[in-house]
């Protein structure tokens, strides 16, 4: 069981919350006619409610990286300043200390005894050890203490759409990782949905590389996976007997003693026709280069002129050594142009004596060695016999690959249908506990609502499209609208604090921030039924509620729940939680 006592701050920043045994009131309240001065003094929006919730929810190790906590201006709130909550966990006096500054090196006291921890996620499994302490032999997994915490103080940002869901749904948390909490307070193993998870994310990953093999290996869908194997029969048929020949040809006496000459000569064919090749492209570039234009001697003698005598002293050259310049610079260029030109044309031909020569030499070899037309299967066999074998060999395995990928996917999928099998076997084991569930809501909604019209179910969800493993089902009337969603959350957060089987597990406290954005009969009624419940359980339960909405019911004294001595804190706009008004950092 899991107690809150005291919320403060060191050095105190805001004044102190102490939590009594039952139901707590956080209320956001108007300033005092006699102190109004602006319309803003008459809301009670924005006065510090949720950041109170948000503080105990920091204590109790929610992310630093999702909590409102870290978007405090350092002006408004210092960074060193210690976030304190005392809290009995298991009749066990817990005091956890967390900085801004620091979130992730909290320290915890237990009764008496202060550890000091490197990471939250220690602190946590710390909490967690100490929260299970009296139910080491529990044989089903249970979940950690924030992820027990979670749907006890459900972010105002879920918008109470949800049953399951209590987190902010920008967050887009899978089903699977939100069902934990639940099934745990039902007695149902989680570790089922754990490892059918996991294995669907197997399953997806396997299919979507089975699904790039199905297209490499069928052209992107032209063929199908049949008609791969049939060609891959065929083409291993074909190399088979090109094989044997290949081999026959080979156990030839001529053939052996040749075969090391063919080989040489082929390579210095191979290396000089890539030198006539690199040869003939820069002669190609030397030839599609623009000529040379000649310069007439009279015109440079017109220009020379020219400038010499507008320059004077100055151009001291004469034409004569000007116009050697020129032949320089013409003997130059004809010798990039026209002298590497010629000398490329000579190599290209001594290059193609040599292949001629080279081509005669292999053809003597041949002509001595081609007996029983074996040559034919030679001139395959050097080019599209290995080509093709390489394509065999790939195509043979991706075809494994896939094969081998398909039967794992079949194996996997068993598993899945077998833990599913499981899983529907332990739902059907707690079928009495739902079945009593169902009667919890149904007097919380009859008292609340004015009919037993609801209905509650728990069922695996084997849809292949679907993102739910498994579901968790609560009706009731007119559910969908924004306030009966918010009603059903409340019945349901409250039945499983009332319901015999469920409260074994549950930490037997709650907090709800806000939930009561709802139509007036229902919160009045809903008020009422705590009240009545509050003489017949032991639990803690807190709400953030704006005093406004019940002022009216509360002088006709239609509210059972004593508001006044329930109420632990009350904020306005001139009496803020932190004492200040602020942005949040973004």
């Amino acid at each position: 069981m899991i107690k809150l006592i005291k919320l403060y701050s060191i050095p105190q920043t805001f004044d102190p919350i102490e939590f009594k045994d039952g139901i707590n009131l956080i209320l956001g309240e108007k300033v005092s006619e006699s102190e109004t001065e602006t319309r803003k003094d008459r809301k009670t929006n924005g006065v510090g409610k949720s950041m109170s919730v948000e503080f105990i929810n920091f204590c109790l190790f929610k992310g630093a990286d999702s909590s409102r906590v870290m978007k405090i201006p350092f002006d408004k709130f210092a960074y060193d300043t210690k976030i304190c909550l005392d809290l009995t966990i298991n009749n066990k006096k817990v005091t956890i200390e967390r900085t801004i500054h620091e979130p992730d090196k909290p320290s915890i006291e237990v009764d008496g005894e202060v550890n000091l921890y490197k990471t939250a996620d220690e602190a946590l499994l710390y909490l967690t050890n100490l929260f299970y302490a009296k139910n080491k032999e529990e044989k089903i997994e249970r979940p950690g203490f924030r992820e027990l915490i979670g749907p006890l103080i459900r972010d105002e940002n879920s918008e109470f759409k949800d049953i399951v869901n209590c987190y902010d749904l920008r967050a887009k948390i899978p089903n699977s990782d939100l069902i934990k909490t639940h099934l745990y307070l039902f007695g149902i193993d989680p570790s089922f949905v754990k490892e059918i998870k996991r294995i669907l994310k197997d399953v997806e990953e396997k299919a979507q590389t089975q699904s790039h093999l199905k297209k490499r290996l069928t052209d992107s869908g032209k063929k199908k996976i049949s008609d791969v194997k049939a060609e891959l029969n065929a083409l291993e048929r074909e190399l088979s007997r090109v094989e044997d020949s290949l081999n026959k040809f080979r156990t030839e006496p001529v053939f052996q003693q040749n075969q090391e000459t063919l080989v040489k000569i082929d390579s210095s064919i191979e290396q000089l026709r890539t030198k006539q090749i690199a040869l003939r492209y820069e002669l190609r570039r030397i030839e599609s280069m623009p000529k040379v234009e000649n310069v007439n001697t009279g015109d440079i003698q017109i220009v020379y002129d020219k400038f010499k005598d507008g320059l004077g002293e100055i151009v001291s050259k004469s034409i004569s050594e000007v116009l050697d310049f020129k032949r320089k610079i013409e003997k130059y260029q004809n010798l990039l142009v026209n002298e590497r030109a010629d000398e490329i044309r000579i190599d290209v031909k001594k290059i193609q004596e040599e292949l001629n020569s080279l081509d005669e030499q292999r053809a003597d070899i041949l002509i001595h060695i081609d007996k029983k037309d074996s040559l034919s299967v030679l001139k395959e066999s050097f080019y599209t016999y290995t080509k093709r074998k390489d394509d065999l060999a790939s195509t043979q395995a991706n075809l494994d690959e896939y094969e081998r990928v398909d039967r794992e996917v079949d194996v996997l999928k068993l598993k899945k249908d077998n833990l599913f099998s499981e899983l529907d076997t332990k739902i059907f084991e707690t079928t009495k506990q739902i079945k009593d569930f169902n009667k919890t809501l149904a007097e919380v909604h009859e008292y609340i609502m004015g009919n037993a019209e609801v209905s509650f179910d728990i069922s695996t969800v084997k849809t292949a499209a679907s993102k739910q493993i498994i579901k968790l089902d609560l009706r009731i009337p007119d559910d969908g609208s924004h306030s009966v969603d918010r009603t059903k959350v409340f019945i349901y957060d409250i039945g499983l604090l009332m319901n015999k089987n469920t409260k074994q597990r549950h930490p037997m406290f709650l907090i709800h921030d806000n939930i009561f954005d709802v139509d007036q009969d229902t919160l009045i009624q809903s008020l009422n039924f705590l009240a009545e419940q509050e003489n017949k359980l032991d639990f803690q339960y807190t709400l953030t509620l704006n005093r406004d909405k019940i002022e009216n019911e509360e002088r006709k004294n239609q509210i059972k729940l004593k508001i006044q001595e329930h109420t632990i804190a009350s904020f306005n706009r001139r009496s803020r939680f932190l004492k200040a008004d602020y942005k949040e950092l973004d």
